[in-house]
């Protein structure tokens, strides 16, 4: 089933800035979308209850039209979307400096297993510089 993305509105969006959204869309558009949209059935269509900023991805950046349920959206009734929108900033938790370390270490060690060193002056190998 898929829903037009005309039919899908945000409300109560208590995040100011759209900042990093565009890093999302890249990230989704490399990766897929890892955790689904959520929305509630409205009298005229839906409404988002989770993942404001993915749906804006999605939408705005990535441009589709319309959202694929059990892909792209999950539908659910009865939420209180103020409640929804906190559990969902609040309980979420950053990594620590030392964990993206050790996780930027094992990325780079796979890559490199994948591709090689890289070697100065010639194409091919991994590196983390930009």
């Amino acid at each position: 089933m898929r829903i037009p993305a005309a039919k899908i509105s945000i409300i109560d969006d208590f995040r100011e800035s759209p900042e990093g959204i565009g890093e999302l869309a890249y990230s989704i558009r490399q990766n897929g979308l890892i955790h689904p949209i959520v929305v509630e059935p409205t009298s005229d269509g839906y409404v988002v209850r989770a993942g404001r900023r993915r749906f804006r991805a999605l939408t705005e950046y990535l441009k589709l039209d319309s959202l694929v349920v059990g892909e792209h959206v999950m539908i659910r009734e009865n939420l209180d979307g103020l409640i929804v929108q906190l559990e969902e900033n609040l309980k979420r938790s950053d990594f620590k400096p030392i964990e993206v370390a050790h996780l930027v270490h094992a990325i780079h060690s796979r890559q490199v297993g994948i591709h090689g060193k890289p070697v100065r002056g010639k194409e091919g190998g991994w590196t983390l510089a930009a």
